[in-house]
């Protein structure tokens, strides 16, 4: 809001600065002030609040401001329908089955490096979020093709929002693996 008036350091009475700042030398009865404080006075009164009044809301509304920025920062920084990149092993695949020749189909099989394919094989699952969801112990994914809750606190350790990111976890994987035997 623009204010009209300031407040007089020595005893709190207010006043129009413009009067001050521009030197002002016109006849004080013929000055616009008078209009602007009846406008801005008929403003505040046509809210029917106290000043009281206005100071609580003003209260509420920053507490508010800080509650919602607090929910927010608790918020998974992805979205349903986003793409993640997920290290986990081939046993977590949903395969889809196939009723007419009575074979199962791995919905990962076509970017599968996996000659054999292997329950204990681990690698990188490119997918999308089916789902997020608070369970009341913290905030879970459900991934497409995959039969895994997996927790949002999870995103940059198993979970991925970009292929490098991914590509660079599971190699580090396989260099630690490489150096334990």
């Amino acid at each position: 809001m623009e204010r009209l008036t300031e407040r007089n350091e020595k005893d709190s009475a207010y006043y129009y600065p413009h009067c001050f700042d521009t030197g002002c030398k016109s006849n004080c009865y013929i000055c616009d002030f008078d209009t602007k404080v009846c406008q801005k006075l008929g403003e505040y009164e046509d809210t029917g609040l106290t000043p009281e009044q206005i100071i609580e809301i003003d209260k509420l509304y920053a507490e508010k401001c800080k509650e919602l920025a607090d929910i927010k920062r608790q918020l998974p920084p992805c979205r349903v329908g986003d793409t993640v990149y997920l290290r986990a092993f081939c046993a977590y695949v949903i395969a889809h089955y196939d009723r007419e020749t009575n074979t199962s189909e791995c919905p990962f099989e076509d970017d599968c490096e996996f000659e054999e394919c292997s329950n204990c094989n681990e690698r990188l699952f490119k997918t999308t979020i089916d789902g997020i969801f608070n369970n009341g112990h913290g905030w879970y994914m459900s991934l497409a093709g995959l039969s895994m809750e997996i927790p949002v606190a999870n995103i940059g350790k198993t979970v991925f929002l970009t292929q490098a990111e991914g590509e660079e976890a599971l190699k580090r994987m396989e260099d630690s693996d490489a150096e334990s035997i």
